[in-house]
C-alpha cells in the first residue's frame, strides 16, 4: 500500500473552481458537506426513542470501550473469566481481538 508521501499529485492541474458552485471556496464546500451529513444523521437517528439514546453521543472509541466494559461485567456476573481491553490487546495493524474470555481470543 502506498504511503501519503508516495502519492504524486500535481495540484496545478486541479481547478477547484470548476467543481465549486457560485465561487464558494473549498472550505465552504467542506462545511456544507458536513452540515448535510449532520442533517442526515439527525433525520435518521434511530436512538431517539430508545433507552440507549445517549449511545450515539459517544465518540466511536468510547462506544467500543463501553461495549468492552459491558461484556466484562456480564462475564463477571456469570463467573466467567474475562479480560476485555481494546487498548491493551490492540496490536499494530489491528490485532485479532479486544481481549480474552476463558483465556481465548
Amino acid at each position: 500500500m502506498e504511503s501519503i508521501e508516495d502519492i504524486d499529485i500535481d495540484f496545478n492541474k486541479i481547478d477547484l473552481n470548476e467543481e465549486l458552485e457560485n465561487n464558494e471556496i473549498a472550505q465552504d464546500l467542506f462545511c456544507k458537506l458536513i452540515e448535510e451529513e449532520v442533517k442526515k444523521e439527525k433525520d435518521k437517528n434511530i436512538w431517539d426513542n430508545s433507552k440507549y439514546k445517549n449511545l450515539h453521543k459517544l465518540q466511536s472509541n468510547n462506544v467500543g470501550r463501553t461495549g468492552e466494559n459491558y461484556i466484562n461485567k456480564l462475564c463477571n456476573i456469570c463467573g466467567i473469566e474475562s479480560n476485555i481491553d481494546g487498548i491493551k490487546y490492540k496490536n499494530k495493524g489491528g490485532g485479532i481481538g479486544d481481549g480474552t474470555i476463558k483465556k481465548k481470543v
